[in-house]
């Protein structure tokens, strides 16, 4: 397959060329050609820019699990026009520097103006917040106040239709007024808070050569406290302080410092995102099984955890959790924090179910509980682009069997564990037999989330074997 593409430019229009994807160019050829250009009634005759491009057998775009926007790898050339001169020779720049765009965007009407509200939000604020002495404690309140008092409206907004102190007043706005007003609320209460330019996982990396605004559509605020810089955004309900939503794990952002320059700065996913499950189950005189299992989650698992559960009944939960096997009874479930966003989120229920009964054996699944880790994501034989989870993960799960003095045990399954190079993640489940109980305890690790394709086959092998720990193996018992 043979793709080509011809360009003739006329000499007064410079354009910065950039090829994105990874597959190389068959043909990159480029010449001039005298006289191509003139604009009737004018003296003015332009040479012009011949280009030709060809590339041979470009692979077919298939979405793929876990990856960033595909406008980050589809291969294409991209133009973006850098100068212009007009038929009497004068010249207007487009592509600019980053201090002209962070002077411009100064004195945006729709960004740098709007952080001239600082009096307003200061009447807003609490004076309990507003003489807080630890500057910590007082960014949390601030943030909490924020992200409580607006609902997000599904709009990001970035560069128009701004407008913090109506969307103030209607408690509704775009990701840009949400974010604007924060700034202001935090610079209100002599904190230092910037704004920061993002583009979000879906939209795609922006181009770091050069300023390409329209590579930009989200709006983010960074606090500095100290020594640290804490990117912030409160439109997600459910994110605690310090954690930004899924949408924005996005490598870096552009903090527009207007001071002193703005610069790149590098997104750092929360780090402690951990399932952890603890199940301990009895066996009873009519072999029928009792227990109950405490779910603790943190970090974006506790976020995706809350987001799931919001507004649902007791009996919504309860049959979700019962959705997840079949022949479970779920009973008295409850949960713990659901609003106490900094500490983790606590599920707590009891489960009544009958085991798989074969003659004089009986069938039990170690991992009944368990419901994250349990599909292999990498099924294909290749991998075209990189690997990115947003965030590493753990999770942890701990089963405990009591025999009740009346089973015993027929086959347990072995121990087993696999690492990955460089610690960058392991799997372990480790079976073991102690004064009539089995225990069983499963550990997951992942602590790097993005990966080149060169770790393809690796992942694809790590994650198949933590699906076969977790699916192939079952525990035998018999009544004694």
């Amino acid at each position: 397959m043979y793709s080509e593409f011809s360009i003739e430019i006329p000499g007064n229009f410079v354009y910065h060329k950039s090829l994105i994807g990874k597959h190389p160019l068959y043909l990159n050829e480029a010449t001039l050609k005298n006289h191509c250009f003139s604009i009737p009634g004018t003296n003015m005759d332009a040479s012009c820019e011949i280009g030709l491009y060809a590339m041979v057998d470009v692979p077919a775009y298939e979405e793929e699990n876990h990856m960033l926007s595909k406008g980050n790898y589809i291969n294409r050339l991209d133009f973006e026009l850098r100068e212009y001169t007009n038929h009497i020779g004068e010249k207007e720049f487009y592509t600019k520097r980053w201090k002209d765009v962070d002077s411009e965007y100064k004195h945006d009407k729709h960004i740098g103006r709007q952080l001239y509200n600082k009096s307003y939000f200061k009447n807003q604020l609490s004076k309990k917040i507003l003489s807080t002495p630890n500057e910590l404690e007082k960014a949390k309140s601030i943030y909490s106040f924020i992200k409580n008092h607006y609902s997000w409206n599904g709009e990001y907004r970035i560069f128009n239709d701004t407008n913090v102190k109506g969307a103030f007043e209607k408690k509704s706005g775009s990701i840009a007024e949400i974010n604007l007003s924060l700034i202001n609320a935090l610079q209100a209460a002599d904190l230092d808070a910037k704004i920061v330019l993002h583009s979000t996982r879906e939209n795609g990396l922006p181009t770091k050569a050069y300023p390409v605004i329209t590579d930009f559509n989200y709006l983010l605020v960074l606090v500095t406290i100290g020594d640290e810089k804490i990117i912030l955004d409160a439109s997600e309900k459910f994110a605690p302080f310090g954690i930004l939503p899924f949408r924005t794990l996005n490598k870096e952002v552009r903090v527009m410092d207007y001071k002193k320059g703005s610069y790149w700065l590098p997104i750092k996913p929360y780090a402690k995102n951990v399932d952890y499950i603890n199940a301990q189950i009895t066996f009873n005189e009519d072999e029928s099984i009792t227990g109950n299992i405490n779910e603790v989650h943190t970090g974006y698992k506790a976020i995706s955890s809350r987001k799931s559960n919001y507004n649902k009944s007791n009996n919504d939960l309860i049959l979700a959790k019962e959705n997840n096997q079949t022949d479970l009874e779920v009973t008295e479930y409850s949960s713990e924090n659901e609003n106490d966003l900094a500490t983790p989120y606590k599920e707590k229920y009891n489960v009544v179910f009958d085991p798989e009964i074969t003659g004089t054996n009986i069938y039990i699944n170690p991992f009944i509980f368990q419901n994250s880790v349990l599909e292999n994501p990498f099924q294909k034989e290749k991998r075209q682009y990189p690997i990115d989870f947003g965030y590493p993960s753990t999770n942890t799960y701990l089963l405990k069997i009591d025999l009740n003095n009346q089973y015993q045990v027929e086959q347990l399954p072995t121990s087993k564990s696999i690492k990955l190079p460089e610690g960058i993640g392991s799997c372990t489940v480790a079976y073991s037999e102690t004064n009539g109980s089995i225990n069983v305890r499963f550990n997951y690790k992942l602590n790097k989330y993005s990966f080149n394709t060169d770790y393809y086959e690796t992942l694809k092998e790590f994650f198949s074997k933590v699906i076969a720990f977790q699916t192939k193996e079952t525990i035998v018992i018999k009544k004694i």
